[in-house]
């Protein structure tokens, strides 16, 4: 897996960040943990995609950890991963509103 990137979003708009896939050199399983610590309440992660819905109310940035770790019983592997999401505030303007949707992915493997 490499690394994952950093990310913007606008508040207001919808995002979709998905990582690498991850793969162990001598054919072990990966487990994948995340967590998305406070910015729990507009990112959701599945099946190694993010999706990102931020609001108003919460611009700034936020860390997010990803660890991977092989399901190897006698000598387990793990790497650990952080990336930021930065929430930016949407520009305003007088014409009507829209949400924009993007998407944004990573596609290389690596072992660990």
């Amino acid at each position: 897996m490499t690394a994952p990137v950093n990310q913007e979003v606008t508040a207001g708009t919808t995002e979709k960040y998905t990582m690498s896939s991850a793969s162990d050199v001598d054919g072990d399983g990966v487990t994948t943990t995340v967590d998305l610590g406070s910015a729990s309440s507009f990112i959701k992660y599945s099946s190694g995609t993010f999706t990102m819905s931020p609001k108003s109310t919460h611009v700034g940035t936020y860390t997010i950890t990803v660890k991977l770790e092989d399901d190897n019983p006698t000598n387990k592997l793990s790497m650990t991963y952080t990336f930021t999401v930065t929430v930016n505030a949407a520009a305003t303007s007088s014409s009507s509103n829209s949400t924009n949707s993007t998407s944004n992915s990573t596609n290389s493997t690596s072992g660990f």
